[in-house]
């Protein structure tokens, strides 16, 4: 079974406003408009991404954009994951003969 969604991967969502989209493509098993999002997430932190001292950083509360960066792939890992699971248990759930 995939794990739960990281603390700093809901905060995330909780500032963009879109934590209540995200979770009910979660339960419905939008897995594709799920990496969608992700994928616009990602886009928008290293469009918007600032410069100090040689660091990128996101935002204004002290996340460095690599950072940010990885607690995207780590979610994008754990869809990928719960796809997966989805689909072995569909598969095992198949026509049963007899």
């Amino acid at each position: 079974m995939a794990e739960q969604m990281s603390d700093r991967m809901k905060t995330y969502l909780d500032c963009s406003g879109l934590g209540t989209w995200y979770g009910a493509a979660e339960t419905m098993g939008n897995y594709a408009a799920m990496g969608a999002f992700l994928r616009g997430l990602s886009a928008g932190f290293v469009a918007y991404a600032w410069w100090k001292d040689g660091v990128q950083w996101v935002g204004s509360c002290g996340t460095k954009l690599s950072d940010a960066v990885a607690v995207i792939i780590e979610e994008v890992t754990r869809i990928e994951e719960a796809k997966n699971d989805l689909a072995e248990r569909t598969q095992d759930d198949g026509p049963q003969e007899g």
